[in-house]
């Protein structure tokens, strides 16, 4: 496997092919690549320069392989990412009637509106659901408003967005644990992306004051030695 840093070259060409003649879908086309790439990418992916002659990116990206295109899924790190970018590229290939040539250090890959480039299977399902999710609240706001909770569940940050009434309400409780119930898209255990659906009810009480309480039936297990009893019960 080759981690250093390698040279690609993304060619677009065609009848009226350039930069002009992209318009809006010029800065979407730049974005896709460098979403297929960094999705693929062990560092920070770094555009080269790009020639209007048709339209050319020059790369550098460490890849986990030789080829950009032949990765197995398990080298690639964000494989909903990959499958979106190559879409996006397989579509504007397809409106602007252009052909696309990738070079890689494995050679010359040639695409075309009937040849549209790869889409890899993910092994782990995509999933959309309603989660109760507990955290601290870290930030709180945007003109797109969203909320940033670090949970126990997660070695992530969870951002949900929010509306602006709720964002308000939240404000108020930032650094604070809080609850929500949200509506998420899930890959594993990953939280991809989700929006609040109401704030709960929620104020957990300090550890140590909870184990401080008195509980029913709790005299039975004083004095008790949990390995001891652990051991007892096995046998």
């Amino acid at each position: 496997m080759s981690t250093a840093p390698q040279e690609l070259i993304f060619k677009f060409d065609g009848p009226g092919v350039s930069i002009e003649s992209f318009g809006q879908d010029f800065p979407l086309l730049v974005t896709a690549i460098n979403d297929l790439v960094s999705s693929c990418a062990s560092d920070e992916v770094r555009f080269l320069g790009v020639e209007n002659n048709c339209i050319k990116f020059t790369l550098a990206a460490a890849l986990t392989s030789l080829s950009l295109l032949t990765l197995p899924p398990s080298s690639v790190s964000d494989i909903p990412k990959f499958n979106s970018a190559s879409r996006r590229i397989s579509s504007l290939l397809s409106s602007r009637h252009s052909t696309l040539q990738i070079t890689d250090s494995s050679g010359v890959h040639l695409f075309d509106f009937q040849t549209p480039l790869p889409v890899l299977s993910d092994p782990i399902p995509i999933i959309h659901s309603t989660l109760a999710i507990y955290g601290e609240l870290e930030n709180v706001g945007g003109s797109s408003p969203n909320i940033h909770l670090r949970t126990d569940s997660s070695l992530e940050t969870v951002v949900l967005n929010v509306d602006h009434e709720t964002a308000r309400l939240l404000a108020s409780r930032l650094y604070q644990q809080v609850g929500v119930n949200a509506s998420v898209t899930l890959r594993g255990c990953k939280v991809l992306h989700g929006r609040v659906l109401d704030v709960l009810d929620y104020d957990p009480e300090p550890l140590d004051d909870f184990l401080s309480h008195e509980f029913p039936g709790i005299d039975a297990f004083r004095g008790l030695n949990v390995s001891d009893y652990l051991a007892e019960q096995r046998g």
